[in-house]
């Protein structure tokens, strides 16, 4: 979102004719910044909810209740346009074997939507910027566009994670339950007086 205020704020300038070398410089500057903060983040987030979706079906195969490959299930992050289905339909093959809620029915769909959404704006976004190049006329156009898909990538990524956090949280609760489940018929019976 920051990155989104900033771009106002230049385009701001340029429509006043107040951005200057200085002005252009900070923007691009400050940019590079907050790209190279939100590359960390998604990688650091990345890895931890990749490893959290290998270790999730790692344990409810030990358990008996989901088959799918944990290190397929990763991969299949990584292959273009197979990544478009595939990681939905693993999240949500675990989350029925679990028995996920049927009142939460709409939360997968609507995490996929966005995620998928969220990429397609950005993609839009870079493009409108990138663009200016080859069609000057059209800057403040293209430019207002290509904002305006940041700030809808923005906020479609902020309601898939919110989202990712709330499956994960069903999923991780339902592990936890099958678990316990699991030790109290592992026990053995305790002799009667």
């Amino acid at each position: 979102m920051l990155s989104g205020v900033l771009q106002v704020w230049f385009i701001a300038s340029m429509e006043n004719s107040v951005a200057g070398d200085w002005e252009t410089e900070s923007y691009n500057s400050a940019t590079a910044t907050l790209d190279l903060l939100g590359l960390v983040a998604f990688f650091i987030t990345g890895v931890a909810y990749l490893r959290w979706l290998h270790l999730s079906i790692r344990t409810t195969r030990v358990l008996g209740v989901y088959r799918e490959s944990p290190s397929w299930a990763v991969l299949s992050w990584f292959i273009p346009l197979f990544n478009l289905v595939k990681p939905y339909r693993v999240v949500r093959g675990l989350w029925w074997g679990l028995g996920g809620s049927l009142m939460r029915k709409l939360l997968l769909p609507g995490w996929w939507a966005a995620w998928i959404g969220g990429k397609v704006a950005a993609k839009l976004s870079n493009a409108g910027f990138s663009a200016h190049e080859h069609y000057g006329e059209l800057l403040p156009i293209l430019l207002s566009m290509a904002v305006g898909f940041k700030f809808v990538a923005e906020g479609v990524t902020a309601i898939c994670a919110l989202l990712c956090v709330r499956i994960v949280r069903d999923i991780d609760s339902a592990i936890e339950a099958r678990r316990e489940a699991a030790a109290l018929l592992a026990r053995p019976a305790s002799p009667g007086p």
